[in-house]
């Protein structure tokens, strides 16, 4: 009676480990396919993420390179205006001086000959007139020849004050443009230097988007390579389940074995 007790008990535990050992093996292959899910899932999720963070340093790689391209136009333009205000500074240097010195000395040295010139024209209008009055000529003019080269020397008398005072102002203009080139030329320096760092910057993420997109495709070798450990796994545990299910069986048959003794 014992011994039927006992061989039913071992068939039963023996079913029983043998249903454990299938529900095991059920369980661990579902178990499988979600860890599988969830590890492609997350690796799909770090991969957007990736694409995100590869997008906006596209984004600001193109602007680093637009803005490089602008700062060297904007540098070439700095040289030119450079050019271009030394070129200015030089013409207005010359006609300040040509201005302030020779032209009014030219017109000074006019006045004074026209100062000599109205004496002797006194003397040669006295004389016409007294030719025509001899009725020799006819000579009668409306302003005597004195009279007009006078009033020459008069329109003439301010101008060298004029040109001088003209050539004042051509040289302050001639030292604002100096100040301005040299502002200009320190605008070309931050320029140069702007250059230099957005050049740097724009390799530097060059190099972050070549190493992200290493990392980009060992992810995605990662992600199509997730299942085969889990799998491997679990092909691991069945053969176990499998191989403890088996040994259950020997429980079973000694179970019965010895149920159907008296």
């Amino acid at each position: 009676m014992i011994k039927r007790a006992l061989g039913a008990i071992l068939a039963l535990t023996g079913a029983l480990g043998v249903l454990i050992c299938a529900l095991g093996i059920f369980s661990l292959w579902r178990l499988a396919d979600d860890a599988t899910k969830a590890a492609d899932s997350a690796l799909g999720f770090a991969l957007q993420m990736l694409n995100n963070i590869e997008n906006s340093l596209n984004v600001a790689s193109a602007t680093m390179e637009n803005t490089a391209i602008a700062s060297e136009g904007l540098y070439t333009s700095t040289l030119s205006l450079q050019e271009t205000l030394q070129s200015a500074q030089s013409v207005l240097g010359t006609t300040a001086s040509l201005v302030e010195d020779s032209l009014p000395q030219s017109i000074e040295a006019a006045l004074v000959a026209l100062e000599s010139m109205q004496e002797t024209a006194y003397g040669m209008d006295q004389t016409l007139r007294g030719i025509s009055r001899l009725g020799l000529a006819n000579y009668a003019p409306a302003v005597p020849l004195d009279q007009a080269i006078a009033d020459v020397r008069e329109s003439l008398e301010p101008v060298p004050a004029d040109l001088r005072r003209m050539g004042v102002s051509l040289r302050q203009v001639n030292a604002d443009l100096n100040r301005v080139q040299e502002s200009v030329e320190q605008m070309g320096g931050y320029v140069s230097g702007l250059s230099g760092h957005v050049g740097g910057a724009a390799a530097t993420l060059g190099d972050h988007i070549r190493s992200l997109n290493q990392l980009q495709q060992q992810m995605e070798t990662l992600r199509q390579n997730a299942g085969r450990p889990i799998r491997l796994l679990a092909w691991g545990g069945t053969l176990l389940l499998a191989w403890i299910g088996l040994s259950q069986l020997a429980v079973i048959q000694w179970g019965i074995s010895l149920w159907q003794k008296r």
